[in-house]
């Protein structure tokens, strides 16, 4: 997938301001990036302001693009969470209608050497695209002023259970285009699991497991002009392994012996709905089956499916917002929850008139008055020659979060953030290297740390603006969380304070403002009680877990930064992870730490069944949440925001460091800004 070096235009508009927009060609980012771009800036557009001819609506998250090849111009409305889509104003000589995407969740995979979930249903009315299951396109959908609810489908839960039974997954949620003519999207369907091997039907159909007496393979069916049906389990004998789930855009794979036992997850359908032709997403692809050997589970489809298990592996989580099925799981291992679902919806606003930028390098977009360079991944950024400088420019250096700890565990510190207020940007080239946040660690192991970002001549490499990584959560027994020169990791829960936290602030290119904070204490409460400190934020200090209360180990918030002078761009970045709680008194399991504001993975218990507690949000992106608690598997810290993943209670003493994890931490970002 491609976007980059990006010229923006400008909506023509009788009685009415000209909206900046832009239009992507060259560089790369991941299919998730491109949920991130839309969350944190709408691709920089101001949604209250009225383009010439377009109807004026509300509702998610707005991003406005051109189509090179008809230089019409769009707006789209992304959900990744239930609202409703709100038309106030009529549109002048553009039709009323509307084209959409909805994007069901996926099903969740079955245990025990068991399938994977079939992706969400996939409906679409977009002229020229494909629709789920290789179907024909819903028809235009007309609208008028008025009130559009939209239901967002849940993926489906993960199941856990062991030989020789195990469970079935659980069928994603609809997802529903309200209004006078609804329009449904079907729930993927379930894995199925050893010895109860049927896949469940479903926008696209789960795989069906392997089989402990001989039986026929029994997959579950898609649903027309949605989704493709799952793959098969083998039958009886070793090794064991289930089909893939069932993708909107192929059917899930069948198990094979010898060779890759388990089957892989059908792929997803691609769109063009949310960013345009030059920026296709996927969504709602199958997910892997299990294995009950070694080396052999499925991969997940493209489009959010997650791969299957083995002995030894859990089986991956769907990625929320994508509606791709959950992995099925091997022996004695977990299974993998569905994604949830998504709903675009898309409509003419306008014609174009061009803007050039001054540099290249990153995703372009433009606020009303700033050009913006937004690096989700390492790249270079141009000042080229023929000017000698970029002048009252910003620099936004976000470092990669850690992960968080284990057995009760503290969460992770958020990456160090610099932001050079208005400073000056020689022509050269600038090597962009944005840190990745620490990897999930399995329980029994310590969380790791971040790593940096920077932004650098590399003719002059002392000209440089460095953002330090973000410290681990500390992990039982007797670990404190770590010092990075970011923000610093939570301790473990036992008494002892939480890591420092120190960001030095650069004047390479101006005066800038370094952000960074301590990460926070645990404490033994109450005899074998234990609460983990949370990780620290760029805005604040991690929470102390225990008394009094017990207090919660909560992250630390994340730091507010104002992108492109634009009031409605002022988003969050780097919260600290919510820290893990174990034998809370009386059992309870409300005391897990909430993620700090600014996309921090919350923390998860061990007490079930109440699952972790949810991650923090920011403007631009909501972290992670704690899944059940009898998973013990922690947040993650949102990607793109440099925050700290949670930390995790702990499993019962056979299975803990095998079948729980801290949260990982979230990548970090470099953002350049100057007046256009």
């Amino acid at each position: 997938m491609t976007i980059g070096k990006r010229k923006g235009y400008t909506t023509k508009g009788a009685g009415s301001p000209g909206t900046d927009i832009g239009k992507a060609k060259g560089g790369s980012l991941s299919k998730n990036d491109h949920w991130y771009l839309e969350q944190a800036f709408g691709m920089g557009f101001d949604p209250g302001v009225a383009p010439q001819g377009g109807m004026v609506a509300s509702g998610g998250v707005v991003a406005d693009y051109t189509d090179p090849g008809s230089g019409k111009v769009y707006r789209s409305h992304t959900f990744a969470d239930s609202g409703t889509f709100t038309i106030t104003t009529a549109s002048d000589g553009i039709p009323m209608h509307i084209e959409y995407l909805l994007v069901a969740g996926g099903g969740g995979g079955g245990s025990h050497a068991a399938a994977g979930g079939g992706g969400g249903g996939f409906r679409t009315n977009v002229v020229g695209a494909t629709q789920g299951g290789g179907g024909t396109l819903d028809n235009p959908y007309p609208v008028s002023v008025g009130s559009y609810p939209i239901t967002i489908g849940g993926g489906g839960s993960a199941s856990h259970g062991q030989a020789p039974a195990g469970s079935d997954g659980v069928v994603g949620g609809n997802t529903v285009l309200g209004g006078p003519s609804p329009v449904t999207a079907t729930g993927g369907g379930y894995g199925g699991s050893y010895n109860s091997p049927q896949g469940g039907p479903g926008g696209s159909g789960g795989g069906g497991a392997h089989t402990g007496p001989p039986a026929a393979p029994k997959k579950g069916a898609g649903t027309a002009n949605q989704g493709y049906p799952g793959g098969a389990g083998n039958l009886s004998g070793q090794p064991g392994g289930g089909g893939g789930g069932g993708g909107a855009g192929a059917v899930g794979g069948d198990s094979s012996v010898p060779g890759n036992p388990a089957g892989d997850g059908g792929a997803g359908q691609s769109s063009i709905i949310e960013l345009g032709p030059t920026s296709p997403m996927v969504y709602a692809g199958g997910g892997g089956g299990g294995s009950d050997a070694g080396g052999g589970r499925g991969d997940g489809g493209t489009g959010g499916g997650s791969p299957g298990g083995d002995p030894t592996t859990h089986a991956g989580q769907a990625t929320r917002g994508l509606g791709g099925g959950g992995g099925g799981s091997g022996s004695g291992s977990n299974s993998g929850r569905g994604g949830s679902g998504r709903a675009v919806i898309r409509y003419q606003i306008g014609t174009v008139d061009t803007k050039t930028a001054k540099a290249s390098g990153g995703a372009i977009s433009f606020t009303p008055t700033h050009t913006v360079h937004t690096f989700l991944s390492s790249g270079t950024f141009v000042v080229p020659a023929p000017q000698s400088s970029i002048t009252s420019a910003h620099i936004l250096v976000v470092a990669g979060g850690a992960s968080g700890g284990n057995r009760h565990g503290g969460g992770g510190g958020a990456g160090g953030v610099v932001n050079m207020v208005p400073g000056t940007i020689p022509a050269a080239t600038y090597t962009v290297t944005i840190g990745a946040g620490g990897a999930a660690m399995p329980g029994g192991f310590n969380g790791l740390n971040g790593n940096n970002s920077q932004f650098i001549n590399l003719n002059t490499p002392t000209t440089n603006i460095t953002a330090v990584h973000g410290g681990a959560g500390g992990s039982w027994p007797g670990s404190g969380g770590q010092s990075g020169g970011g923000s610093g990791g939570g301790r473990s829960g036992e008494p002892g304070s939480g890591a420092s936290g120190s960001q030095p602030a650069p004047t390479a290119f101006g005066p800038s403002t370094g952000y960074a904070n301590a990460g926070g204490s645990g404490e033994n409460y109450s005899g074998d009680g234990r609460i983990g400190g949370g990780g620290g934020g760029a805005g604040g200090a991690g929470v102390d877990g225990g008394s009094p209360g017990p207090a919660k180990g909560n992250g630390g918030a994340g730091v507010q930064i104002l992108i492109g002078n634009d009031p409605t761009h002022n988003y969050y970045y780097a919260g600290g992870g919510g820290a893990g709680a174990w034998n809370a008194p009386d059992y309870r399991s409300d005391n897990k730490g909430i993620g700090g504001l600014g996309g921090g993975g919350g923390g998860s218990s061990w007490t079930a069944p109440v699952g972790g507690a949810p991650g923090g949000s920011g403007g631009m992106f909501t972290g992670g949440t704690g899944t059940a608690g009898t998973l013990n598997i922690a947040g993650d810290g949102a990607q793109n925001t440099g925050s700290g993943g949670g930390g995790n209670g702990q499993s019962n003493y056979s299975s803990w460091p095998a079948m729980s994890r801290g949260g990982s931490g979230g990548s970090g970002i470099v953002i350049v800004t100057y007046p256009t």
